[in-house]
Formats: structure tokens, C-alpha cells, sequence
């Protein structure tokens, strides 16, 4: 998504601000990190691809607002990573902040998505921007039970009586009836 942001869409022959407003959460701007981690055996990063697509060297431009989202409980490095990539961004002059979630980590931070009540969705957040940007922004709750966390059945869990995936989908169609809303673009976030 940074990529994108930092991509001059004019020579494509569209609007540069075709993307209307952006979230990063809990990413990683500095991919140089990643090749000295283990995980990168999976990843397979190397010198060349981490200079052709880290967003500490290739920054949004400025024409989409952008929110920069951490946990409070993430470590001190990926906190300080995040803060440094906000100020870099406000330096070029994208209109940008700055949440940290208190309490989440980079696990549990696209809950927050979900909840209404959360620093990314009420303030500085998702639908502040998407007031401000005009688009739609919409937070379903998932299915309470047990200890009361709300969770999603998908489709291994319809034994329940609900099978989450046909809410989803009559979620968008009612929505797509009621109102201006383009099938081919929407977007869903969460946590995988």
C-alpha cells in the first residue's frame, strides 16, 4: 500500500490522488531490518529488493492522507520505527498522524479496526478520514460468546447457526443497494 502511495499516478494517466486516504498499522518501513531477522529465511528479502520497496526510501508523496498506527505494547524498536517514519512523512509534507494503540501488539492491533470506540477508528482515525475523504467506512462486530470476545465463525465454524461469510456478503449487498458503494472497491481489513 506505501508502494502505491509513493507511486506518481499522473504518468499512468490518472489523478494523483486516486487513493483517497491510507492506514499503515503496525508495518515495517525500514525492510533493511527484515534481512537480519530469522523470518526472513521465509521471506526471502534481499539487498536489491529491500532498496527497490522499503517506504524509508521510497515515501508517499504527498497527496493522500495518511494514518500511522503502532501498538502500545509493541516493542520499543518498532514503536521508534513507526514514530520515525511519521515524522519523515510530515517532513514531505503528507498530511498525516500518528496513533498508538494502548495495549495492542502486532497481533492484535486490526482488532481495533472492528471496534468503534478504538483510537483507529474515532479521532484522527478511520472515520474521521473517511468523512473527510468520502468514502465509507464500516465496522461489523463479530460473534460474542465465551469469555464475551467477539470472534468471526467463517466457514469453519457455521455449526453455531451463523455462517459469518453469507453476513459478509448480504453486508454488501445491502449496502451496495442503499448506497453509492463500488463493488470493485472495497477493501477489508482485519486480523488473519
Amino acid at each position: 500500500m506505501l508502494m502505491a502511495l509513493a507511486h506518481d499516478w499522473k504518468k499512468d494517466g490518472l489523478s494523483q490522488d486516486i487513493i483517497k486516504g491510507a492506514v499503515a498499522i503496525s508495518g515495517v518501513y525500514d525492510l533493511d531490518a527484515v534481512l537480519h531477522i530469522n523470518a526472513n529465511k521465509d521471506i526471502r528479502l534481499n539487498q536489491e529488493s529491500v532498496r527497490d520497496n522499503s517506504p524509508f526510501l521510497h515515501p508517499p508523496l504527498p497527496h493522500t492522507p495518511l494514518i500511522i498506527a503502532v501498538g502500545g505494547a509493541e516493542p520499543r524498536g518498532w514503536k521508534e520505527m513507526s514514530r520515525d517514519f511519521f515524522e519523515l512523512c510530515k517532513e514531505r509534507g503528507l498530511k498525516c498522524d500518528y496513533i498508538e494503540v494502548p495495549g495492542a501488539n502486532h497481533f492484535s492491533i486490526s482488532l481495533h479496526l472492528s471496534d468503534p470506540a478504538s483510537p483507529l477508528t474515532r479521532g484522527p482515525g478511520l472515520s474521521e478520514l473517511a468523512d473527510r475523504r468520502g468514502f465509507l467506512a464500516v465496522y461489523p462486530q463479530g460473534l460474542s460468546v465465551g469469555a464475551g470476545l467477539p470472534f468471526w465463525a467463517s466457514s469453519g465454524r457455521v455449526e453455531l447457526g451463523v455462517d459469518e461469510l453469507r453476513f459478509v456478503a448480504d453486508l454488501l449487498d445491502d449496502l451496495q443497494g442503499r448506497l453509492c458503494v463500488d463493488p470493485a472497491r472495497v477493501t477489508a481489513a482485519g486480523h488473519s
